[in-house]
């Protein structure tokens, strides 16, 4: 193509502008020329000279003479300009003239390619705006614009719905498009799919008419994603949000082949797949007219079709949209790119290709070469010449590209003055490479480095040039005011203040006159500040008082505090800075340091004393945090935030974590105390962000932060409910005790953390997709209500206070005189709620005496609850449900045929019945029965129970419950009937019978307690009970014999059967959500219990797979190890440490032959050095320690001890300590008039390391000082002992072994009551956890027990151990505390009662602990005594909570917890079965926590612990705790070690779930779901990991032999403490709620009898007086009038006798003053050698007498002495070389 062409195709776009000018459609799409039209890509050069030759890329070549046709071109442009000058000139200036639009682009195109323009310039044409003018343009260019577009694709995932795993089926919401062109635009949809990790997305199928598609032949192993696009003539929309479909599947070889597995579904997808390329930029070598390319090679996924593999290269120039592709079909992964300009910029990617597609681009990689700025040789600057205060420096000369070198190149020298860190420009534009310094100081070092610049930039700079000058320590130096610093003027000659004055410190004028003596005349000594002075220092940490002064000569200094001087050493160090600073460090700040200091100075002119008192700092705390803000454009709103700390701190406003500044729409104040206000006027969209208020000052920061969102898009209700995430309500609630259970959820108690409002919240657990859509109908229609007879609904919760009147059957129970006008009242109130409901078309259709409750105690207004079976209708709509409740449903739900209004009034007539009678009239033996009565409509008045009921309400419930919905009473006219507008008297009419209402409200009770929740909601229709369907009924069941024992029929050939089911199968059945419903329940979600199924299916081919079963010769293999690996007694622990802090690992490992130990950081091995140190004894410790650890040393260590015959390895995380983070913000709870319970959350982060306790602190109202109100281990305090009547606020901080994190945001402002009000009262629960709390014990204890031969002692345990409390209580024993009366240690005592049924038990078990006291996940014994028949076991403390209590006590837990603690506990296990040992009891009581704060377990009670003598195993009792014995146990089989691996698993999906996998409400079923694996994996949290849902697979298997053992448990993926896997384990967070109901159930009626009473607990949080007083400072020793007369008596030696009179005083404190000088510890006396020359010092006035310099000296030589005395004593030199020098 050539110049011709391009030209032509600019006539045919300029007539097409014309007739669109002639239609009267102006488009912008028109009017706008785009250079992509003219073919470019056609064109490769076009080079500019005489002839116009024009190169094409068939090589040929056109000459001709274009100036014809571009003339022409010309013309047709001017005849547009004038026709479009009239237009365009009514427009704004954004609407330019589309003509120019046009020149434009043909001027750029004929200049990019070199065309000659033989053209005169046209003339320019000036087009008049009219600046007021906003008018838009004509009616038909906007509907150009709005019209005809492409469609828009909601952004919302599709629906994904799996069928099979190999089809599923999308839908999603249609496109949108315009009205005028929805019938002619031809909408279709594609869909896209990727397989992940791939990053290419590729078309699956177009053309799709509807909004759903079948998907198939989907592979069972691959993921996918998928998401759609619109299309119609337009154009296509953007892509909706992708949906995944995601495979939990993880086969292994052993359990399937393959290759076999995966070749029926090696479908056209894969075999489609294009390549795929890396996306790292490729690398680029420029060669100035030609760059070099290299790049990674692309790879075909293994799933896919095997392919030849090309690539392509393509280019992007500066300001030219798009890709160009410069070459393709390449082979190689490299490519010469040729004909680039020198001076250009430019951008290169790559593609791979096949013939199935081409892979997405690389990153691109860029050639920038026409803004570079120089580079400069890395050497230094060359000093060549140097005459006294003069130098020359020369430099290398700077680099630049060829193609900028006619850039200017000039360089910038800059200059540097130590100690000062600033470098300043010195010269500037030089062009020599050489400069001549003049002037510089005699006695200042100075830096000197060079930069070069050009009019790109400057380069980095050179290496610097120093220049060192030599300096005459003994000789004053001359003050200067240079930039490096003034000396001061009383440490001219000292040898210290040639190192010292090295630091830098800037002074203004001001300062310089007060600190320096420019004269060096001598001076008393001068304090600056004023008397009263209060400096801060931070518990924990080295603290220093500070004070300016100034004297010459040097004063010594002298510290006091409480009348006692302070002797320098570890403790605290004194010295006096250049700068005039006296300052004393203290080594470590506490309580004890906090008083009153007494400096004094001296010199031979005068004295003077100071007083500086020193505070602890507390840390700033929020007291109000902000709030979010939602504003309007130009709307106008302020972020409020109060703070304090001490001292006060400093505060600051960050947006998006950058700065703000005030300015004319943005305000910062200040309104003391505390309040920070941020106000932001004229609100834009650029103000919407995340704000943070930041308080800080020296003992730490806290933040505050909230949002601003300015003219946001208002989320609908519908939104809010259909995004309904659970971890919102966690996130934002604190979840308490449950309120009412049900068949379907349970309402729970919560709070808001941030406001502390109580609500109530129902949960309602779901099996599937299916009931979660079933039960959202009650939020939606709850938010969409707004009537007083409805709780107000809040986003998912209940006003608590608006039900706390009980409901309607209760409440009448409970008021005695009743009588019938009362329900004619609540039945008005009733139908009135129903009208306002029926009004905004919402049926409740569950109306029953539990829905009906009262606002509050007392009062007589009611309104209506549990809307879970609620539903819309409307005219048309067909609303069907077959679900109720029992004795108070209708017909036509039973019928399933459409419901209606007339359906609640039905239960009206129920509902009246019921309270004037004391019985529903349709109430039967059983539910079933019920339900036909109902039916059939089988009701009449019993006369002796509607004895003097009236005829109005007789005739009222006539009228109502008739079958035909169509019969009964209208709302309108239930409202006029006699009953409900009668006219009786107020007090008159018949008296309920509430003896019957009392009797059926116990029926109704009983038969609810045989459905409550137990899992998942229990939805069982209607038609289903009237079947006598349960569909959680199991198919295999228990069968007594004769005897009285049970059998469980096929439970070891359907364990067989279950086992045999792969991890994918199992998945399926769990999770996958097989749906069997009944053919008449196809519409609703009604749930099949997975091991139902599994137990079905075992039915039809039960026979058969017996048949093929061979039981297995070694039923009970024993532990697959062997004897002679080195066993560990204590492994390797996870550790945390401070950078500078010793790592030190310690294992201990059975001694044996030949052994040897290999430590490994990161599987890479260590070896010994400087600081790594590594050593094995002879008592098998190995240990390895790594000096002054740093950062980096973190990591994953491992110790692998080798024997002759084999190996094993202990492994642990060591990971760099942190504080934790801040606490959430405590709430509280109850209060008293002395009593407040908060509870608050733990940090988000809790730095790796476990929280050792939390410190609880409150402030009056009223006060400045925050007091500590106690100490706790878990998220809950009881802070007792307050004021009544007043009101409190409360902060809380987390602390472990580093320190004290930041405070939490105070507490609301919570006033407590009057005297005499109502005590708090305690849950069981809470009672337990409080009574937990006391960590008295905790800090005493110790675990250094060696370990001792064990005999039974026959003396009196008291003589030895004294016996306190008592912490848990057996069945047959009980701990209590012990302690020890001759070294006060804390011990744990557990007493047995002897008898003949015991004896051999207990021997048993004493024999077990004899040799099980070396290993640390073991409770160790170390005593035990009989007396008077019972026998005590004297164990290790432990603090008497075990595994379940230890994470339930929390608000929160993470799997990585539970992942530790189960580790623990299998190296416990492993090293039992190493010694042939079956515990047989491991259940939550079994496994305590030795400390309250610290995750370290320990197994107790051997009791039913057992010795394996044999592989046939053991015949055992079925004794223990039945939800955790093992099948084989329950069946009578032979057990042994497998035993101990499916009670670990119980125990893991009881931590991983918070529900007992096996629990049934009577034992036997408990038994039975035992014997047949009956568990139910929905329970599981679903935010578990997939490593965790696997590890339960393996472990809960029915057969012995199938599942894992104990070593290959603890090499299982879940257990290792990888980086990823860690990580994963740490995100996946749990609430305890269902943890606590655990407990809750466990909980007996002795146990809830055995906790302690609120005055007991009130003894352990009483506030204390030193509580109260936690700041107090020591009263001052100094006299008040002494200081004062010491101030003002500072005066020199020329005064006389003014001096002799004030030396007496301070002679007092000090009989010789002295220079504290910091020499390691010791305190140098520099005024000894002076003594016998005070006389001459008196004469002397210049101040520079012979003392002075026999002062330097005598202070020089103790500084010598006492290096050379430390140095001796490290051995870094010898007495010989002492001696010799």
């Amino acid at each position: 193509m050539c110049v011709e062409g391009n030209l032509q195709a600019l006539d045919d776009q300029i007539n097409r502008i014309e007739r669109s000018d002639k239609d009267g459609e102006r488009s912008c799409s028109d009017s706008v020329f785009e250079s992509e039209s003219m073919s470019e890509q056609s064109v490769i050069t076009i080079r500019q000279d005489t002839s116009c030759a024009v190169s094409v890329p068939n090589g040929e070549v056109e000459k001709e003479d274009s100036t014809s046709q571009i003339k022409a071109v010309d013309r047709r442009l001017d005849s547009i300009d004038d026709k479009e000058s009239g237009y365009y000139s009514k427009l704004q200036i954004d609407d330019l003239d589309r003509s120019q639009t046009v020149r434009d682009s043909v001027n750029s195109w004929l200049d990019r390619y070199h065309v000659p323009m033989t053209r005169e310039p046209s003339k320019a044409y000036e087009y008049k705006v009219i600046e007021e003018d906003f008018s838009l343009p004509n009616r038909t260019y906007i509907d150009h614009l709005t019209t005809y577009i492409p469609p828009r694709l909601p952004i919302e995932k599709p629906d994904l719905y799996t069928m099979t795993p190999e089809t599923a089926t999308l839908s999603w919401k249609p496109a949108k498009v315009p009205d005028r062109i929805r019938n002619t635009c031809n909408l279709t949809y594609s869909i896209e799919v990727r397989n992940p990790p791939g990053l290419d997305w590729r078309e699956l199928v177009s053309g799709l008419t509807s909004t759903n598609y079948d998907l198939k032949n989907l592979h069972p192993r691959l993921d996918y994603l998928f998401r759609i696009r619109a299309h119609n003539e337009y154009g296509c929309s953007e892509p909706c949000l992708p949906v995944s479909l995601h495979r939990p599947i993880e086969l292994s070889d052993d359990e399937f082949d393959i290759e076999d597995w995966d070749d029926p579904y090696r479908i056209s997808l894969g075999q489609l797949a294009p390549p795929k390329l890396p996306m790292e930029a490729p690398r680029i070598t420029d060669n100035g007219v030609t760059a070099h390319l290299s790049w990674l090679a692309a790879r075909i996924p293994a799933y896919a079709k095997k392919t030849p593999i090309t690539y392509i290269v393509e280019i992007k120039e500066p300001n030219i949209p798009g890709w160009s592709r410069v070459s393709s079909g390449i082979t190689d992964t490299n490519y010469f790119v040729e004909d680039l300009l020198q001076n250009k910029d430019y951008q290169f990617r790559v593609k791979a290709e096949t013939q199935f597609g081409v892979s997405d681009p690389t990153l691109p990689v860029s050639l920038e070469r026409s803004k570079i700025p120089p580079r400069m040789p890395s050497s230094r600057p060359l000093i060549c010449h140097r005459h006294g205060n003069s130098i020359s420096l020369s430099w290398n000369p700077g680099r630049v590209p060829s193609y900028v070198k006619n850039s200017k190149m000039t360089y910038v020298v800059e200059i540097r003055e130590p100690p000062s860190p600033l470098w300043r420009v010195l010269a500037d534009n030089l062009t020599d490479n050489d400069f001549d310094i003049n002037n510089l100081e005699p006695d200042q070092d100075y830096m000197f480095r060079v930069r070069a610049k050009n009019d790109f930039g400057l380069s980095e700079p050179t290496l610097p040039a120093s220049v060192f000058r030599e300096k005459d320590d003994y000789t004053p130096p001359t003050l200067s005011r240079s930039r490096s610093g003034s000396a001061s003027p009383w440490v001219g000659g000292s040898r210290a203040s040639s190192v010292d004055r090295q630091r830098s410190f800037s002074l203004t004028d001001d300062d310089l006159d007060i600190y320096v003596n420019r004269d060096r005349k001598p001076c008393p000594p001068e304090f600056k500040t004023p008397v009263e002075t209060t400096q801060y220092g931070v518990e924990g940490r080295a603290a220093k008082l500070i004070l300016p002064l100034r004297g010459y000569p040097l004063p010594r200094v002298s510290w006091f505090y409480m009348g006692e001087r302070l002797e320098c050493g570890d403790l605290f160090k004194a010295s006096v800075s250049p700068a005039g600073m006296a300052n004393l460090d203290i080594q470590r700040m506490s309580q004890e340091r906090v008083g009153d200091y007494k400096c004094c100075v001296e010199n031979e002119h005068g004295v003077a004393v100071k007083i500086v008192r020193l505070l602890l700092a507390d840390q700033p705390t929020v007291i109000e945090p902000m709030k979010n803000l939602s504003l309007g454009m130009r709307g106008s709103g302020k972020f409020e935030c109060r703070v304090d700390g001490t001292p006060y701190p400093t505060v600051k406003f960050l947006k998006d974590m950058r700065p703000v500044v005030g300015s004319s729409r943005v305000k910062i104040d200040h309104t003391p105390p505390d309040l920070w206000t941020l106000t932001i006027d004229g609100a834009m969209s650029m103000d919407a962000g995340t704000y943070t208020c930041i308080a800080e000052n020296m003992a730490g920061k806290v933040s505050s932060v909230a949002r601003i969102n300015v003219a946001g898009r208002v989320i609908t209700s519908e939104k809010i409910i259909d995004n309904f995430d659970s971890a919102l309500l966690r996130k934002n609630f604190y979840i308490l005790f449950h309120v009412l259970e049900g068949r379907h959820g349970v309402v729970r108690r919560v709070v808001d953390k941030i406001t502390g409002g109580e609500y109530a919240a129902k949960f309602i657990p779901v099996a599937d997709d299916r009931q979660r859509q079933f039960f959202m109908h009650e939020l939606r229609n709850l938010r969409s209500i707004e009537h007083k007879g409805v709780p107000p609904f809040i986003i998912f919760d209940l006003d608590l206070f608006s039900i706390t009147g009980g409901n309607i059957l209760s409440y009448v129970i409970r008021r005695k005189n009743q009588i019938e006008e009362d329900v004619a009242y609540y039945t008005e109130q009733l139908l009135l709620i129903l009208k306002y409901l029926h009004g905004n078309n919402i049926l409740h259709l569950d109306i029953k005496p539990s829905s009906v409750h009262f606002i509050e105690e007392g009062s007589d207004n009611i309104c209506l609850l549990d809307f879970g079976f609620s539903r819309n209708f409307s005219k048309g709509k067909d609303v069907r449900l077959n679900f109720g409740s029992v004795d108070f449903t209708s017909p036509e739900q039973i019928a399933n045929d459409r419901v209606s209004p007339a359906t609640d009034l039905w239960n009206v007539g129920l509902l009246v019945h019921t309270l004037l009678s004391g019985e529903s009239p349709f109430h039967d033996k059983t539910e079933a029965d019920s339900l036909r009565r109902i039916q059939e409509c089988d009701w009449s008045f019993a006369e002796d129970y509607f004895d003097g009921i009236s005829t109005e309400a007789r005739d009222f419930i006539k009228k109502l419950l008739l079958k035909e919905p169509s019969e009964r009473m209208s709302l309108a006219d239930c409202l006029s009937h006699p009953f409900i507008k009668g006219d009786c008297e107020d007090g008159q009419g018949q008296k309920l019978n509430t003896e019957r209402l009392r009797a059926y409200s116990k029926t109704l009770r009983e038969r609810k307690s045989k459905h409550l929740l137990q899992t998942t909601a229990n939805l069982v229709s209607l038609q289903m009970i009237l079947d006598n369907k349960d569909v959680a009924q199991p198919v295999l069941r228990g069968q007594n014999e004769e005897g009285g024992g049970v059998t469980y029929p096929d439970s070891s050939a359907y364990g067989e059967f279950l086992d045999d089911e792969s991890w994918f199968d199992w998945q399926s059945r769990s999770f996958g959500g097989d749906e069997d419903l009944d053919a008449q329940t196809d519409s609703h979600p009604v749930w099949r219990d997975p091991s139902v199924l599994k137990e079905e299916e075992w039915s039809s081919v039960a026979e058969d797979y017996k048949q093929q079963i061979q039981k297995p010769q070694d039923f009970f293999p024993k532990e697959e190890m062997d004897a002679d690996n080195p066993q560990f007694l204590t492994k390797l622990g996870n550790l945390l440490f401070r950078p500078g802090e010793d790592i030190t690992l310690t294992c201990r490992v059975a001694t044996g032959d030949s052994l040897t130990v290999s430590w490994y950081r990161n599987e890479e091995l260590m070896s010994e050095s400087n600081r790594v140190k590594v050593t094995m004894s002879d008592g098998g410790e190995a240990s390895l320690v790594v000096c002054g650890a740093k950062p980096y040393d973190d990591g994953l260590y491992k110790c692998v001890v080798r024997s002759k015959t084999g190996k094993s390895s202990t492994w642990a995380r060591v990971l760099v300590g942190e504080l934790p983070s801040q606490p959430y913000r405590p709430i509280i709870t109850q209060v008293s008039s002395r009593d407040a319970l908060l509870l608050w959350e733990s940090p988000i982060t809790d730095a790796d390391m476990d929280i050792k306790r939390y410190r609880v602190d409150y402030k009056e109202k009223g006060t400045e000082e925050w007091l500590i109100g106690g100490y706790t281990v878990d998220q809950m305090a009881l802070v007792s002992g307050l004021m009544a009547d007043s009101t409190y606020q409360f902060r809380v901080c987390a602390t472990n072994t580093i320190g004290s994190g930041p405070y939490s945001v105070s507490s609301l402002p919570t006033k407590t009551l009057k005297d005499n009000s109502e005590e708090i009262e305690l849950e069981p629960l809470e009672t337990i956890l409080l009574s937990k709390q006391n960590p008295q014990a905790h800090e005493t204890v110790t675990c250094d027990y060696e370990p001792k031969e064990l005999t039974l002692k026959e003396e009196n345990i008291e003589n030895t151990y004294n016996l306190s409390e008592t912490f848990y209580r057996g069945q047959f024993s009980e701990f209590s505390l012990a302690k020890e009366a001759v070294t006060n240690k804390y011990f744990v005592s557990k007493q047995i009662i002897q008898s003949d049924s015991n004896k051999d038990t207990i021997q048993r078990e004493l024999e077990i602990l004899r040799l099980n006291q070396s290993n640390q996940r073991i409770l160790r014994l170390l005593d035990c005594f009989i007396y008077n028949s019972n026998i005590y076991f004297i164990h290790e403390y432990f603090c008497g909570v075990n595994i379940v209590e230890h994470f339930a006590f929390k608000t929160k837990y993470s799997e990585d917890m539970v992942a530790i603690a189960i580790q623990q506990v299998l190296d416990g296990v492993q090293f039992l079965h190493q010694n042939n040992i079956v515990h047989l009891n491991l259940q939550p009581s079994s496994i305590v926590m030795r400390r309250r704060s610290s995750l370290d377990v320990r197994i107790t009670d051997f009791t039913l612990a057992q010795t394996v003598d044999s592989k046939e195993g053991l015949a055992v009792p079925v004794n223990g705790n039945p939800e955790f014995l093992a099948p084989e146990v329950v069946v009578q089989e032979k057990v042994s070690y497998p035993a101990d691996i499916w009670t670990l698993g119980d125990l893991t999906f009881l931590l991983l779930s918070g529900e007992s996998p096996y629990y049934g409400r009577k034992k036997d079923v408990t038994l039975s779901n035992i014997a047949y694996n009956r568990y139910y994996p929905l329970a599981l949290y679903e935010n578990i990991t997939r490593d965790a849902l696997r590890f339960i697979f393996k472990v809960l298997k029915r057969t012995p032999r199938n599942r894992m053992t104990v070593d290959a448990c603890l090499e299982d993926r879940w257990l290792q403490g990888k980086d990823s896997i860690v990580k994963a384990r740490q995100e996946a967070i749990f609430t305890t709620v269902k943890l606590r109901t655990y407990i809750e159930r466990t909980l007996t009626d002795a146990d809830e009898d055995a906790l302690p009473t609120l005055k007991e607990l009130r003894t352990v949080f009483e506030l204390t007086e030193d509580k109260r007083h936690r700041f107090s400072v020591p009263e001052r020793s100094f006299d008040a009038e002494e200081l004062e007369k010491k101030e003002t008596k500072i005066t020199s030696k020329g005064d006389e006798g003014s001096v002799d009179k004030d030396k007496p005083e301070v002679a007092t404190d000090q009989p010789e003053s002295k220079e504290i000088i910091d020499t390691g510890g010791e305190v140098k006396d520099s005024t000894e050698t002076d003594d016998k020359t005070d006389d001459k010092d008196d004469d002397k006035d210049d101040g520079t007498s012979q003392t002075s310099s026999d002062r330097i000296e005598q202070v020089a030589d103790d500084l010598v002495a006492t290096a050379v005395k430390n140095a001796l004593h490290s051995g870094e030199i010898s007495t010989k070389g002492v001696e010799e020098a």
